[in-house]
């Protein structure tokens, strides 16, 4: 078995083990889109640069992008429990997955 395909079958086992229904819309197709995703609404993001570091808890959404028709922006929607959420930054893994750090949008 190819690495590519273990990472996914590890991707597989994660979103099937710790993952919720979202409704994930991409802002270039408008589309939503039903999906399983692990959701963590306390996520500590650990940045370092320059010797310096910083840690900033948001909102974060684990993707595994096979399960997107599209891959994932900022500025796309994301509806977790109610909640709807904007993606405001995307990092891909590496391995077919990406983490979505999402911010809460504010009820009209």
């Amino acid at each position: 078995m190819a690495w590519d395909d273990m990472a996914d079958v590890v991707n597989v086992a994660v979103r099937n083990t710790f993952g919720q229904a979202v409704t994930y819309t991409p802002q270039s197709t408008g589309v939503p889109e039903s999906i399983v995703a692990p959701f963590d609404n306390a996520y500590d993001d650990v940045q370092i640069e320059g010797g310096t570091t910083q840690v900033a808890t948001r909102p974060v959404l684990e993707l595994r992008l096979a399960d997107l028709s599209v891959a994932p922006a900022a500025d796309d929607a994301v509806t977790v429990d109610g909640v709807d959420y904007e993606v405001t930054e995307v990092r891909l893994g590496g391995n077919g997955d990406a983490k979505a750090f999402l911010v809460e949008v504010a009820s009209p």
